[in-house]
Formats: C-alpha cells, structure tokens, sequence
C-alpha cells in the first residue's frame, strides 16, 4: 500500500515501466507535479523506486540511467530535462575515459566506507545495486542476495547507503552493481586489496 510516511516521506513501490507511466504513479503518489515533453518518455523506462523517500529523492531515483533530469521549481513542481549529451565517441561500446574515471572513484570510496564501517564481511560475498544521485549521494542500494549472515546484511546496507562520493559524469550507466569478495582466511585484508569490482550496469 502507498500512502505518506513520516518526516515528509512517502511509501513508494513503482517498478521499473515505461517513463510514462511511471511518472503518472508517482504524481499520484507524492501529489507532486513533473511538467516534461512528452517526447522525452517515448522510449524511456523507469528505475524502480521501492520504499520510504522524500519527493526529490524518490524522483531521482526513477530518472537514473535515463538520461534525463528533474529541475525543482520554487512552486514545488519540477520540470523534466535532458541531461547533456556524451560525443559520438563517448556513445560507443568502450569505456569512455570519464566513466573509466568516475569507477575508479566509486571503488575507493566504497573501500573507504566498508572498511570505516567494518563491514567487510568474513564469509560469503556482497553483491548490490546501487543507485546514484548527481551530487553522487546514493539514492537506493539493494542486496542481491545476502552474505548468508543477516549482521553482515545489515551492515553492508547501511555503509552502502552512507556512502558519498563525486557526482557521476553525463550520461552514467545506472544502477551500478558492485561485488565485494569476502575477507581472506588469513584475515589479513589490511582493507587495501581492490575487492570492490563495480561493473556496468544491469537491469
């Protein structure tokens, strides 16, 4: 059931659906208002937005990976917009420089964030999808499975979920999903071994 949460959130639970569609559910929802081109939907599909967020939050998170923006307006609506352009060279099937960048970037905070958190777990591996604003908060992140511990569960999820890094650059694949291997048998991960794999995005 969707309906308002405490502190200014609301209940979302919109999977993922053509843009269209999915901004009508969540207008219903937040009684927000999103003004776009109905040329920027055609083709489009949403991300999946589960769980209690604010209107900007929950808005940014189903825009991710789409190539558009939300820009909010004084009188609480916002307007839909495309976010700029890569190059013809940027657009092919290699690793532009600047996502090649931004994934370098991404690792060693998430290094930084586990090993801070202790939460590196001791077995089994950590597998989730995370999903970035463009000031590089992390909107949503999702475990695709658990480490077979429900501590170390909840642990990843919340250093996950506290991460903040850099903005990603125009045009960033989303959601993002990222492995970490579990600590050696020697115990000896010194937090300095490059376990943290982000790869390109899947849906």
């Amino acid at each position: 059931m969707c309906g308002e949460a405490p502190r200014g959130e609301f209940a979302f639970d919109l999977p993922s659906q053509p843009l269209g569609a999915a901004l009508e559910g969540y207008a219903r929802i937040s009684g927000r208002e999103v003004l776009y081109d109905g040329r920027l939907a055609e083709g489009r599909r949403s991300s999946p937005v589960q769980g209690a967020y604010t209107a900007e939050t929950a808005l940014q998170i189903l825009l991710a990976g789409s190539g558009l923006k939300a820009d909010a307006k004084a009188d609480g609506f916002f307007v839909l917009s495309r976010v700029p352009a890569r190059s013809a060279a940027e657009r092919g099937l290699r690793l532009s420089a600047a996502d090649t960048h931004y994934y370098g970037v991404l690792q060693a905070g998430l290094r930084a964030e586990l090993c801070g958190s202790h939460a590196l777990p001791e077995t089994g591996r950590i597998a989730a999808r995370l999903w970035l604003s463009q000031t590089g908060a992390v909107l949503q992140a999702r475990l695709l499975g658990s480490t077979g511990n429900s501590e170390w569960d909840q642990r990843a999820i919340a250093a996950l979920r506290r991460l903040q890094i850099a903005g990603p650059p125009p045009g960033f694949a989303q959601p993002v999903t990222i492995v970490v291997l579990p600590r050696p048998s020697d115990g000896d991960d010194g937090c300095a071994a490059q376990r943290q794999s982000p790869t390109r995005a899947g849906r």
